[in-house]
């Protein structure tokens, strides 16, 4: 199992340990998180790998599981406009007339 997919599993997570905390009045909340060393470079390396602060890995790994987007089978990837563009692009090579009669042709 790699270290990403430890920090997924639910099942290894300590659950007992953890304390209810009132939300924030003000504009956000900071929460510490406890981590035995083995986890920590766990968590700190896959930040790396995905390029992410390791705050904002940590966030948005929270939110993720908090809003179930996991479990519906969704993952979101963040893509810079540059890839945009080409996709559009391609999409729009795609769906254009002469790719269209190029198609209609080749399969009569």
């Amino acid at each position: 199992m790699s270290d990403e997919e430890l920090l997924q599993d639910e099942h290894a997570w300590d659950f007992e340990a953890g304390e209810a905390q009132r939300a924030s009045r003000g504009r956000r909340s900071v929460v510490s998180v406890g981590f035995k060393p083995e986890e920590f470079r766990a968590v700190n390396e896959a930040a790396r790998r995905h390029h992410q602060p390791l705050s904002q890995f940590i966030r948005e790994a929270a939110l993720e599981k908090a809003t179930d987007r996991s479990a519906a089978g969704v993952t979101y990837i963040k893509v810079d406009a540059a890839t945009i563009e080409m996709l559009n692009a391609g999409a729009a090579f795609k769906n254009s007339p002469y790719l269209q009669r190029r198609r209609l042709s080749s399969a009569s």
